[in-house]
């Protein structure tokens, strides 16, 4: 039960460090991306994908790595919506969709380098801009930002993973 416990506190921490980073006053500032719950969600799925894209087909502590790193992030972020006073049926209700969601955004991103930029800022839009008109040059520095820790998360070893030791800067 101790290892567990120690485990679970691993992945705690990095889905921590996770929301720190979603966190980034330039996120919403420089990419005039909306400053709320849903946001930060999108950006920690999107932080998330390419860290399990980088941790995907090395090894079975890899996969295993993935896995808990999947079910702590979405464990924490259940423990939100009920913080905000969501009751089980409507959490059931979002988680789903959140689920949804978020294996589509892990599929854009295991295709990020062969998905065309119009394509990409699509996605971008419906998930943070759909209120929103002449941003162009936001969604293009968005779309840099987000190359940017795809390049530093496939680079991270299992280690900083596992450690939750994430220090990316923009």
């Amino acid at each position: 039960m101790f290892f567990h416990k120690k485990k679970l506190d691993k992945m705690d921490s990095l889905y921590s460090k996770l929301v720190l980073l979603s966190r980034k006053k330039y996120l919403y500032i420089d990419f005039k991306i909306p400053d709320n719950l849903s946001s930060r969600i999108y950006i920690i799925f999107i932080y998330t994908s390419f860290i399990l894209i980088n941790l995907k087909g090395k090894s079975e502590k890899a996969k295993i790595l993935s896995q808990d790193i999947f079910d702590s992030m979405f464990k924490q972020i259940e423990i939100h919506l009920r913080e905000i006073g969501m009751g089980d049926v409507s959490i059931n209700k979002k988680m789903k969709k959140l689920i949804k969601l978020f294996y589509n955004i892990l599929l854009k991103c295991e295709n990020f380098e062969n998905i065309k930029e119009t394509e990409i800022k699509v996605l971008f839009k419906e998930l943070f801009y759909s209120n929103s008109e002449g941003l162009n040059a936001e969604l293009s520095a968005l779309i840099h930002h987000i190359n940017k820790f795809k390049f530093f998360a496939i680079n991270l070893s299992l280690n900083n993973i596992e450690d939750g030791d994430i220090n990316f800067e923009n």
